[in-house]
């Protein structure tokens, strides 16, 4: 075989490849269930590891259940960071001899 003929293979096997990937990809989007809104208020913070599922509707109670939701994380999230910037802050130490 030719060297053509071997690239022409690799480059075909690789473009149904691509496109069978990009076909399961659609059909596995298609096929999910949409995530349910779990409002919390602003404020406060759950502390659970898990993010809060994102309303999968367009209507305006949805659109302000992903702000809220959208506003508690980022709340968290700068809870978190200012926690994190504390921490890097050295004291010293005092030293007692003995």
């Amino acid at each position: 075989m030719s060297t053509k003929v071997i690239v022409s293979i690799i480059v075909v096997v690789v473009v149904l490849g691509g496109i069978w990937y990009f076909w399961s990809q659609s059909q596995n989007a298609a096929s999910t269930v949409p995530a349910t809104s779990q409002t919390s208020s602003a404020g406060s913070t759950t502390g659970s590891s898990q993010p809060t599922a994102i309303a999968s509707g367009d209507s305006n109670a949805d659109l302000n259940a992903d702000l809220n939701t959208i506003d508690s994380q980022t709340n968290s999230a700068n809870s978190d960071s200012a926690s994190v910037d504390q921490s890097f802050n050295d004291q010293p130490v005092q030293q007692s001899q003995l």
